[in-house]
């Protein structure tokens, strides 16, 4: 029997579970480092495909939606294989498996949403979640032990070959943060907002730990800006705005103090690198330097050749916006804009409510800032996170929230 007539009708519990199971099986794919290093890349997309080619039959009055973001993911990956990668038919397969595998997740959230089926949504959910747990764990071990384990690239086979993350699981924490302030909003429990508050404690440690210097950085601007916007009265947004200069102030001395009571060098040196920015706009240190001048180098590269872009660069502008932009030129990045932006507009749009819209909105420019500021073509978790885990999260909780997860709809 087709998948299709299996969701259908009243028949929840055989539909559901196949459903649910099957994209349990893809999510495997994001979350745990083992699966994706085991199988070849093109097994994804191919059962990836297939799903959507079943399922379109269900929802076909998405077909046009779901066409056009297939036609702009073969488009980029055309552009590569026509200017950058000189006809090699192998790196078109692996463009096209990037950036289909980006916004995959985004196509099971539509369907999950239009099914709205509350035992499949919570299973999805909390399959997810476990996986993300169990990796969390094992990574923040093998930190204690190897500070660099999620920066170590000769050795990210056998790390991952024990599921310990990689730096996609550094970039996806900090776009989880907003979600776990949400999250601590809508519970009703102290426990539970205990619960809450305490993962961003543990999340910041991780942050840490794994030594990625704009991390921090970025992760206390998504905090501020989902502060910002879940604040409707406009007084008190004024007197919070007064205290930005304080903070300016403030947090270049705790990130000193911090630098010099933590055990590793290598964490203090991140810190202190850190805080000589943010208070003298000094970017000397041996990361954020480089990493300027690759921004820079990429953008007039870009400006150089805006129409048939750039084959060879010479360099790796560490930064996905800024690749597209200087490898493929307007075409490929009006088209890679056009799928985040339009992305964003989507999952609001199912979303609904205002007050799940205000809250993932910073997950939203997580995504963007770390966009522009490092290559997250490949960070296929922290895609899914933002396009499927975080608004399914969100959906749950406003629409099944007394049954499900112990929070408050109101």
């Amino acid at each position: 029997m087709c998948l299709n007539k299996m969701l259908e009708g009243d028949r929840p519990r055989r539909g559901y579970l196949l459903n649910a199971a099957l994209i349990i099986l893809f999510m495997s794919y994001y979350f745990l480092p083992k699966v994706m290093w085991s199988i070849n890349f093109m097994v994804p997309v191919m059962a990836g495909v297939l799903y959507i080619i079943f399922t379109l039959n269900f929802y076909g009055t998405e077909f046009k939606e779901t066409a056009t973001y297939l036609g702009l993911v073969f488009w980029i990956a055309l552009l590569y294989f026509m200017l950058v990668d000189s006809g090699n038919y192998i790196k078109f397969l692996s463009r096209f498996h990037q950036v289909f595998m980006c916004f995959f997740p985004l196509y099971i959230f539509y369907t999950l949403v239009k099914r709205n089926n509350r035992r499949e949504m919570i299973l999805i959910f909390l399959a997810m979640t476990l996986m993300y747990c169990y990796v969390f764990a094992l990574t923040l071990n093998e930190l204690r032990v190897n500070p660099l384990a999620c920066r170590d690239w000769f050795d990210a086979q056998e790390l991952s070959n024990r599921n310990v993350g990689g730096y996609f699981y550094v970039y996806t924490a900090m776009a989880l943060l907003p979600f776990m302030m949400y999250c601590r909003s809508k519970a009703n429990k102290f426990l539970i907002k205990l619960l809450f508050l305490g993962m961003i404690v543990i999340t910041f440690y991780f942050l840490i730990q794994a030594q990625y210097t704009l991390s921090l950085l970025i992760a206390v601007i998504v905090i501020l800006i989902g502060i910002t916007l879940n604040i409707k009265d406009r007084r008190v947004r004024i007197v919070l705005l007064t205290f930005v200069p304080i903070g300016v102030i403030i947090i270049p001395i705790v990130l000193n103090f911090a630098a010099a009571n933590v055990e590793s060098k290598q964490v203090a040196l991140r810190l202190t690198e850190l805080a000589n920015f943010l208070s003298s706009g000094d970017s000397s240190g041996y990361n954020l330097s480089g990493r300027f001048m690759l921004y820079w180098s990429a953008f007039k590269a870009f400006l150089s050749s805006p129409i048939l872009g750039n084959k060879f660069l010479g360099f790796d502008a560490h930064s996905s916006f800024l690749a597209v932009m200087a490898r493929t030129g307007i075409g490929g990045a009006v088209a890679y804009f056009y799928l985040h932006i339009h992305s964003k507009k989507l999952v609001v749009k199912m979303l609904g409510s205002e007050k799940e819209t205000v809250s993932y909105v910073p997950a939203y420019y997580a995504l963007c800032i770390l966009g522009w500021t490092n290559p997250i073509i490949s960070a296929y978790l922290l895609n899914a996170v933002v396009w499927l885990y975080i608004p399914l999260g969100m959906y749950i909780i406003s629409h099944h929230s007394k049954k499900a997860l112990g929070t408050d709809s109101g």
